[in-house]
């Protein structure tokens, strides 16, 4: 959920709502062709809305930092997951 958040939706929202625009100001319309439309620009928008979402949650430090990791061990016959501690 957190890749779809960070990474997909920044740079599909502009195309997303778009087409919907699109879709929604006619029925008889058809949607224009590439050269007749915005692609160009939505797909270079949505690219600098996804780039500007990296270094935000670069920079933002919104993940925990810190403390002693422990690697995945073999304890009593099972696989203990890695911790953060």
């Amino acid at each position: 959920m957190r890749i779809l958040l960070q990474y997909v939706l920044p740079i599909l929202a502009p195309l997303i709502i778009y087409v919907t625009w699109l879709l929604l100001r006619g029925k008889g319309k058809k949607l224009p062709n590439w050269d007749e439309g915005l692609w160009f620009w939505l797909i270079l928008l949505g690219l600098v809305f996804g780039m500007i979402s990296l270094i935000f949650f670069g920079v933002s430090g919104m993940e925990e930092k810190g403390g002693q990791y422990i690697a995945p061990r073999f304890e009593d016959g099972k696989i203990l997951p890695p911790e953060r501690r």
